[in-house]
């Protein structure tokens, strides 16, 4: 998966870098169609976000939003979102599959 990550009004650290993207590698096993990923790290006092957008083969890119008081917290905060929305949204698709009819014969 590509992923994106971006640092507005801070600087991010190789760690923190590798940490962001060993997450984000994982989210493809939620969702298969995950193609890109960007995640955005902002601070705003003492307010830490991290933003995450995740585009998919064929369907609606997903987004949601961490908050905490470092970067790791809204990076965990995030992460989790993302997983429960792919999972949910994945789930969603297969129960809309068509089930194979019963022809009596």
């Amino acid at each position: 998966m590509k992923v994106e990550i971006v640092a507005r009004h801070c600087e991010l650290d190789d760690a923190l870098r590798e940490k962001a993207e060993s997450i984000v590698d994982r989210w493809p096993r939620y969702d298969s169609t995950a193609s890109h990923a960007r995640l955005a790290f902002d601070v705003q006092g003492s307010s830490h976000t991290v933003d995450a957008q995740v585009w998919r083969d064929r369907h609606e890119p997903v987004a949601a939003k961490g908050e905490g008081g470092d970067f790791r917290a809204a990076l965990d905060e995030v992460d989790e979102r993302i997983r429960r929305i792919l999972r949910k949204d994945k789930q969603k698709r297969s129960k809309h599959q068509t089930e194979p009819a019963d022809f009596p014969g």
